[in-house]
This record gives C-alpha cells, structure tokens and sequence, in this order.
C-alpha cells in the first residue's frame, strides 16, 4: 500500500487522507482508515511525504526523485515481462 499511495500524491500532488482512501480502488475495501495512517505515518518518519494541515499529505519535495525512481521501478517489474529466454533449471535429485 505505500507504493499505491506514494503513487496517488505523485499523481495528484496534495491529497487528503479520504483522497488517498479513495484511490486505493480495489484494495480500498480491504483496507482501513487506521491502516492507512499506520502508512502514511511511516511515509512521515521516512521524510518521503509531508503533512501540510491535519489529513492533507503531499510528497515531500526533497524526496521526489527518490519516489518517482522507486514507483517507476514497481512499475516495471509489475508489467514487464522478464527478458531473455526462459531458464530451465534442473530438476533437484
């Protein structure tokens, strides 16, 4: 879930926490108010994101390569298929 809502301030900037709860879609369901502030708060202590008033989050400005490289690597491996050749590794005896 942080990837997700480091993903949704990169995209919309200054969110608020109902925002945040909002673009998590499918998993929005599976997840709690309280889990998500659980990740926010350790987004916080990381200094990936800022608090600018009570319940609005955006990334924090020094962070923002960092994130931004972080969330386009995800990315990538969440929809690149591996490159080369399948490996065949052998059967353990």
């Amino acid at each position: 879930m942080p990837a997700s809502v480091s993903y949704a301030l990169a995209r919309q900037g200054r969110c608020t926490s109902a925002d945040l709860q909002e673009s998590l879609g499918e998993d929005r369901e599976q997840t709690t108010s309280g889990q998500l502030y659980h990740h926010l708060r350790a987004l916080q202590s990381a200094r990936l994101i800022t608090q600018r008033r009570p319940g609005e989050y955006e990334l924090a400005p020094q962070a923002m390569i960092q994130v931004l490289t972080i969330l386009a690597a995800a990315f990538d491996l969440a929809n690149d298929p591996p490159l080369g050749p399948p490996v065949v590794l052998p059967e353990p005896e």
